[in-house]
């Protein structure tokens, strides 16, 4: 009420297409980018993009997204430890 619609909520978790952008800002050598296997999200086909660590020293074994191959964006976002 009052609040602009388009601002994000305090607290609230980035889109799984926000956590790719940021992601993709930061890449660097120390991140291995695969692709995974296609498949279905929402109705849509998808290929996942994987980044992987190069090092141990981390606690994130790897992060997964689930990219529309048609539109680009992400519909789906996943880390491991």
């Amino acid at each position: 009420y009052g609040r602009d619609a388009t601002a994000p909520r305090p607290g609230a978790l980035p889109t799984p297409d926000e956590m790719l952008d940021q992601a993709l800002d930061r890449l660097d050598d120390s991140t291995e980018v695969t692709v995974g296997t296609d498949a279905r999200v929402a109705g849509r086909e998808v290929y996942e993009l994987i980044l992987t660590p190069r090092t141990d020293d981390t606690l994130v074994g790897d992060v997964r997204f689930a990219v529309d191959g048609e539109t680009g964006v992400a519909l789906a976002a996943s880390v491991s430890a």
